[in-house]
């Protein structure tokens, strides 16, 4: 699942290595019922994010819409 991005947003991949991203790529979405915690795994940052908007207290049904709002706002915080 590809997600647009409003604005380009340059993220920190590794130590000195930087990426300009329009869109990120979901690969992979993990919902971790036990410890109520949603995850996706971007190919762009190669790594998982949690995803406190659908985590925790916020756990519950999510969809793809609430997952692309998720990690946008998680990117944003880079």
């Amino acid at each position: 699942m590809e997600v647009k991005l409003e604005n380009k947003k340059t993220v920190v991949i590794a130590p000195a290595v930087t990426k300009e991203l329009e869109k990120v790529t979901i690969v992979r979405i993990v919902d971790l019922p036990v410890e109520k915690k949603v995850r996706a795994f971007v190919r762009e940052l190669g790594r998982p994010i949690e995803l406190p908007t659908l985590s925790d207290e916020n756990y519950g049904d999510w969809n793809d819409k609430k997952v692309a709002d998720a990690v946008k706002s998680e990117l944003a915080k880079l």
